[in-house]
């Protein structure tokens, strides 16, 4: 690719990033739990994969509980096709998959497609 074409993916991948967070009403869904900070690509506005990273972060922990009551609403939303939870407090076979930024808790995936 070239950089105006890796300018231009770039910018269509955002775009189409957005709307999905507006359409699915992701960012309302998860403030009810504790303040979204975007990360990556998308904040950086360079994307180059269709991923959006963010973390919800608050004083206490999430109880699995808590965690299954908002992946509920995502899923109840209709706008991903695959959903999965995984519980980084307690990951002892994927080791290399923690985060190394010293957070711990839950990583839920959602794919569109």
């Amino acid at each position: 690719m070239t950089k105006m074409s890796n300018v231009r993916w770039s910018e269509s991948l955002r775009l189409e990033a957005t709307r999905l967070l507006a359409s699915c009403g992701l960012i309302q869904i998860l403030q009810k739990y504790g303040e979204v900070r975007l990360l990556g690509s998308y904040a950086a506005n360079l994307m180059m994969q269709g991923d959006i990273d963010f973390h919800v972060i608050r004083s206490n922990g999430y109880t699995m509980p808590e965690v299954l009551k908002a992946y509920n609403e995502i899923a109840l939303s209709g706008c991903f096709e695959q959903q999965t939870i995984w519980n980084w407090n307690k990951n002892t076979r994927r080791p290399e998959w923690k985060p190394n930024d010293g957070l711990s808790g839950y990583y839920v995936y959602l794919r569109t497609r």
